[in-house]
């Protein structure tokens, strides 16, 4: 099986983002959007909503490149990079997250165990 690779778009000036949706970026979503974890999983937000969103999955990628909102929202110029900005983001989601195998078993994943315990390594 192909190892997942994570979620990664390109803006209108051609760098590449690694949106991740971070428990920085749900607290920061949950408190400046006010909008709900269901919300936020169900994607039950305005296009704007949408957009922050992906800004906060981007933010701290964006403070290393010294990239600003303003600046990182005018790279989303056309509805092309929206559109694959919004659909990584989506991915993020679900990164990294169990997938059922074949047969229906638990699948792979930091959380197929059910335990809730992760790796540090």
């Amino acid at each position: 099986m192909a190892e997942e690779l994570p979620p990664v778009f390109k803006d209108d000036e051609g760098r590449e983002w690694h949106p991740r949706v971070s428990a920085i970026a749900m607290i920061e979503a949950g408190e400046n959007l006010r909008i709900t974890m269901d919300e936020m999983l169900d994607r039950r937000m305005t296009m704007g909503d949408m957009l922050k969103m992906l800004w906060y999955c981007c933010k701290a990628e964006a403070a290393q490149k010294n990239i600003s909102f303003n600046a990182f929202m005018a790279a989303l110029g056309d509805a092309r990079s929206v559109t694959a900005g919004l659909a990584a983001m989506s991915d993020a989601m679900s990164y990294g997250m169990p997938k059922a195998d074949a047969q229906g078993g638990a699948g792979t994943g930091p959380f197929a165990d059910g335990s809730g315990a992760t790796s540090m390594s």
